[in-house]
């Protein structure tokens, strides 16, 4: 199996001078732990995490966040997978590097984002139904 097969493609991405108070709103909404940072062209320069921010914070406090762009905080030299890579080479990276996201790009660009509940979502099937004034639905 590929990484594209199973992916999210809706990715939500940082640019460079994005104010890490915007970004910490972000995560907040309890969507994000972290995000890719893309240039102008879709190419991946960094990854912010919400230890990125609590980081910044350090000795600074609020301060720290309001006052900073997501390029002074990124963890730069990012680690992504292609597309094209399977799930094994994926599980493999995000086992190694303790990673709980993976970026996915293609021909350098971003295209997606492999979380680790988009490989379980891969290779386990749902046992449970849900049943509503009589009516079955299974969930898939």
């Amino acid at each position: 199996m590929k990484v594209c097969e199973v992916m999210t493609r809706r990715v939500v991405a940082a640019t460079p001078k994005a104010s890490c108070q915007e970004i910490a709103k972000k995560m907040l909404s309890g969507y994000f732990s972290g995000m890719p940072v893309v240039d102008e062209e879709q190419r991946i320069v960094g990854i912010v995490s919400e230890f990125d921010l609590i980081k910044a914070m350090q000795g600074q406090g609020e301060a720290g966040i309001c006052n900073a762009t997501t390029e002074e905080v990124m963890s730069k030299n990012p680690i992504y997978i292609e597309e094209d890579a399977t799930i094994e080479a994926a599980i493999d990276m995000m086992m190694q590097h303790h990673f709980v996201r993976l970026p996915v790009v293609s021909e350098g660009k971003l295209v997606g984002i492999l979380s680790r509940s988009d490989i379980l979502r891969a290779f386990v099937s749902d046992s449970f139904v849900t049943i509503l004034e009589g009516d079955i639905t299974n969930h898939e």
